[in-house]
């Protein structure tokens, strides 16, 4: 994944942006729902796997990252029951064992060709669950590439992207969860809207593969 490696350069416990959200009720939601219904996920973009600390608490499981950054993959190793796939998102496809449902949060907004890492992410698992924390109502899908950042970042226009994801499965829960926890329909919450979300809210789309 390229412009990746400024998370090579991050401190774990000391990235700002996980901490500011470490606490985001989102997580929650995902915890309970593998808690009760799963027992292998395959995480993309795992960073400091707080969700898999949490769920273990309650349950083994069987659990796969695939990540791109050293700082990431080297903290996982001190998890000896996680495997490490070190690979981009966007090439994994076919090439991480099948699991029961896969998980993304705030990743999809980063891939440079999101149309593949798609393909590559619903072939993993027979339920997804992506969370999107940065979107807008109008714009195109394509990835555009910030110099002074070095990574990669994307405006998603989200009704198309629900478009891309239903080409690939059903979407069976598709709610915003605010930084407080309240949860909101994702159709009462768009209308009228033409722009952006509100900072704090996160989407959250989940339902099951076509493979």
């Amino acid at each position: 994944m390229e412009g990746f490696e400024k998370w090579n350069n991050y401190e774990i416990g000391k990235v700002a942006f996980i901490n500011a959200r470490r606490e985001h009720p989102h997580r929650d939601i995902f915890v309970k729902y593998v808690i009760e219904n799963h027992d292998s996920v395959v995480e993309i973009g795992a960073g400091e796997l707080i969700e898999y600390q949490s769920i273990i608490k309650e349950k083994p499981i069987k659990y796969t990252i695939v990540d791109v950054s050293d700082t990431f993959c080297d903290y996982a190793e001190k998890f000896p029951d996680v495997k490490i796939e070190k690979i981009a998102m966007e090439k994994a496809k076919d090439k991480v064992e099948k699991h029961d449902i896969v998980y993304a949060a705030s990743v999809l907004e980063h891939t440079s060709d999101i149309y593949s890492t798609l393909d590559s992410l619903m072939s993993m698992a027979g339920e997804f669950h992506f969370v999107m924390f940065k979107w807008s109502y109008s714009g195109g899908l394509d990835s555009r590439y910030h110099k002074k950042r070095k990574y990669w970042t994307t405006i998603f226009n989200i009704n198309n992207l629900l478009s891309e994801i239903r080409k690939r499965g059903t979407i069976d829960y598709l709610n915003l969860c605010t930084k407080d926890g309240k949860v909101i329909d994702f159709k009462e919450y768009s209308k009228g809207k033409k722009g952006n979300h509100r900072t704090g809210d996160y989407l959250i789309i989940r339902g099951k593969t076509s493979k």
